[in-house]
């Protein structure tokens, strides 16, 4: 049961705007309405517990998460899918907001399961508590600690709704215990997501109530605390990852950053798989880019710094047409198994590429990121970790950097590096990468990299394929390491905008200048303009609405797209 948020925020916006409320919906004479549904204390708990699986695909699903993994430069694929090929070709274009975009939900998708968890939880409580009889009817059929638990686990929904929308959008709603009728930046949502994740771990700290797994991924309980502990990782997470630029970056409140992932530091394990009900929900489908040959690999701009043979630097160095493949020469037995065409630990050797070459050259590598395979081998019945304890312990690696306590930072570089990588430790915090000739990692000059550098390199080694909250590209973008001209964000989707009456936006900012060549379908100027008709509207949903439903078909079927 599904509250459609989107069309709720956008209709009470448009009452405070324009007194009056187009009906975007055909009616159904047969469909309750949304008071007589929430009627009962079950269907109150069903609608909340459920709005956890709207927040779990913002942060697992594929959109955004494929093309962000692109635009970053770890995994290359050409492949229009996903939106990937617009947002990883170079040179880089602006995101493509028109509503008309063939790839437009690689936003929408995301705005409209976080809006639609924060509406459900925000409707479920309302409808809790709109009367005395009701909060009755609620303890006696749920129980004290059921009433609590429920209030607690939305609170949670709300932090994690919050948390994502801020991570991914400039702007948005906050939907809490009231409406925020105009959008706000993304720094006032995170102050939201914070009062929330307070105010949960108030009403979690020595409950007695569990969470039993099929409200969570279907792979645990929760107790209290556990929940506790998961909201603390996702806190840690979120709070690096909101970072737009290395300026954000180092004024995050890094102290508070450090004491989240080491309080947090766990596993969350969602399962994947296709065939049962429960779990089905809980896929990890945000990467099938990372499970077969013929969608990936490994951009040398990732695994390049690895090479002492030379030709890293000339690759960075050349023209896009003139980036050609080359064989990775390193000691990192991550990267290669002592040869370049020996597989190392968690690449795997291909000395072909898949790609159409019209694309770029630069997409081709001759290695790939196989530590997801199991996925395929097991026909996808399978965990999905949604986080992993590395990305913990190069937050506290980061965090500790930034304070000035680069030993401790040094100590956790050295973990990595040594027992993965079969590299030589670092001996000296102020120095270089040891190896010498052959150290890794290299700069683009084919100097060593200072800790800094490899700090960064081997938190991308260790963490690839994880949430929004973990990925490649939030780090990329808070360190300053995205190519230039890609966008560091996500617009509210062109399709809301339209239907709100505001102005169209992209990034990187475009300056208003809605003539430049998107790489996609224009938009009408009149679609854009203060006329918009029901009729417009109605029919910019229907396309929004049927690509949604074609993206949400899954992904263990789809073919690679030609275009």
């Amino acid at each position: 049961m599904k509250i459609k948020s989107s069309r709720l925020i956008a209709c009470v916006v448009t009452i405070v705007i324009a007194s009056g409320c187009v009906d975007l919906d055909v009616k159904n004479p047969n469909a309750p309405s949304t008071e007589t549904v929430l009627s009962t204390p079950s269907t109150i708990e069903s609608l909340v517990r459920g709005s956890f699986i709207d927040w779990w695909h913002v942060d697992n699903n594929r959109f955004p998460g494929m093309a962000w993994q692109v635009a970053a430069d770890g995994t290359s694929s050409p492949w229009g899918n996903f939106g990937m090929r617009d947002a990883g070709s170079e040179p880089r274009v602006p995101y493509n907001n028109f509503p008309t975009y063939e790839y437009s939900v690689v936003n929408e998708l995301p705005w409209s399961w976080a809006a639609t968890a924060l509406s459900n939880v925000y409707h479920g409580s309302k409808a809790a508590t709109r009367d005395s009889e009701m909060q009755q009817r609620m303890i006696a059929d749920l129980g004290a600690d059921g009433v609590a638990r429920l209030e607690a686990f939305g609170t949670l929904i709300q932090a994690l709704s919050l948390s994502a929308l801020a991570t991914i959008f400039d702007k948005g709603y906050v939907v809490t215990d009231t409406l925020i009728l105009e959008p706000v930046s993304y720094p006032a949502i995170w102050a939201a997501a914070l009062e929330r994740y307070d105010k949960f771990i108030e009403l979690a700290q020595g409950a007695e109530w569990e969470i039993e797994a099929n409200w969570v991924g279907c792979k645990e309980d929760w107790t209290s605390q556990r929940a506790i502990e998961v909201a603390t990782a996702y806190r840690g997470l979120y709070g690096a990852a909101m970072a737009r630029n290395p300026e954000e970056r180092a004024a995050a409140d890094w102290a508070a950053i450090r004491a989240d992932a080491g309080n947090g530091r766990t596993r969350f394990v969602g399962a994947f798989d296709w065939g049962e009900a429960c779990v089905t929900f809980f896929t990890g489908t945000k990467n099938p880019v990372l499970h077969f040959p013929d969608w990936s690999r490994a951009d040398y701009r990732w695994i390049g710094p690895a090479d002492a043979s030379g030709e890293w630097e000339k690759w960075i160095a050349s023209e896009l047409h003139d980036m050609l493949e080359f064989e990775v020469d390193t000691d990192d037995r991550r990267v290669t198994g002592g040869a370049p065409d020996i597989d190392g630990k968690y690449f795997q050797y291909h000395g072909t590429c898949p790609f159409p070459r019209d694309r770029g050259n630069y997409h081709c590598s001759w290695y790939r990121d196989n530590r997801w395979d199991y996925l395929v081998e097991e026909q996808f019945v399978a965990d999905w970790p949604a986080m992993d304890t590395a990305a913990f312990d190069f937050l506290m690696a980061e965090a500790d950097y930034r304070s000035g306590n680069v030993a401790r930072a040094m100590a956790m570089v050295n973990q990595y590096r040594v027992e993965s990588g079969e590299l030589p430790a670092f001996t000296n915090a102020s120095g270089v990468a040891p190896g010498g000739a052959r150290c890794v990692p290299q700069n683009p000059d084919g100097s060593c990299g200072d800790l800094w550098t490899a700090l960064k390199y081997e938190k991308q080694m260790e963490v690839h394929g994880y949430g929004i909250s973990s990925s490649h590209f939030v780090d990329d973008r808070g360190w300053g390491d995205l190519i230039e001209g890609t966008f560091e964000q996500m617009p509210i989707p062109g399709s809301e905008l339209l239907i709100l009456g505001l102005p169209y936006y992209t990034f990187p900012d475009q300056s208003g200048d809605i003539a430049a060549d998107l790489g996609g379908a224009g938009l009408p100027g009149a679609l854009l303009g203060s006329s918009i008709t029901d009729e417009g509207i109605r029919e910019r949903l229907a396309i929004s609405n049927a690509r949604r439903a074609i993206a949400l078909e899954g992904t263990h079927g789809i073919v690679v797209d030609g275009r």
